[in-house]
């Protein structure tokens, strides 16, 4: 199966309906089919072909990647794509400042890591209940939120985002910080929010999971 008939058999191909859509990503869409765009396929394979190629130096160089997705779609392929890769991730509420305000960031990390060892090795159950009660109340929304950062000391050098409609704060906060921006866009995405973009239907799990397969696989050969 050529990678076109992979992704088309994946869905990629199929945009938002023709009233929800950006202008800016005109030059990646195809047609118009029954209200809804389709978007360029081949574009979207030459796109892909430019984002492993920069994924795999990224990974020969020694540099993190930090897969983000925060749409109800996205939350388990982010996860799951930084799970084969070793890389970290943000699936949740993007909360403010991640990037920006990294020291103080960093130190909610360090406060999760803790609380994790805490609940490993009984240390919870010693406390009175109140104590006990706050605690876990505390180390559950750090979790929830801050997880997919643990044993994250730096910033990444890169971050792959899929959904960028819905993660326009984070976009905002990587160009601040100089950092490298892979985009999964559909139809109604911006291409000039991202340094890298990769044309494709962000709302099928089946689609996400291909691209984000084969950016983790060159994540994981180029650090070898």
């Amino acid at each position: 199966m050529t990678e076109l008939q992979a992704l088309m058999k994946a869905g990629a191909f199929l945009g938002h309906r023709t009233s929800r859509w950006n202008p800016r990503m005109a030059k990646y869409i195809y047609a118009r089919r029954n209200g809804v765009h389709i978007l360029d396929l081949v574009q979207t394979v030459q796109c892909l072909d430019q984002a492993r190629a920069f994924v795999k130096k990224l990974a020969n160089q020694g540099g993190s990647v930090l897969f983000l997705g925060t749409s109800r779609h996205a939350a388990g392929p982010i996860m799951a794509a930084a799970a084969r890769s070793n890389s970290f991730y943000v699936n949740q509420r993007w909360l403010g400042g991640m990037f920006t305000n990294w020291s103080t960031m960093r130190l909610c990390v360090h406060r999760l890591t803790y609380l994790n060892q805490c609940g490993e090795d009984g240390t919870f159950t010693t406390l009175p209940k109140r104590e006990e009660a706050a605690l876990r109340r505390q180390h559950a929304r750090l979790k929830k939120y801050l997880g997919g950062l643990c044993g994250m000391e730096q910033l990444p050098n890169a971050v792959i985002v899929t959904g960028q409609s819905s993660d326009s704060h984070a976009l905002a906060e990587c160009r601040r910080s100089n950092i490298p921006t892979i985009g999964i866009l559909d139809s109604d995405g911006d291409p000039t929010s991202v340094d890298l973009v990769i044309p494709a239907n962000d709302d099928s799990a089946a689609s996400l999971d291909y691209i984000l397969t084969e950016l983790t696989y060159c994540l994981s050969t180029g650090s070898r």
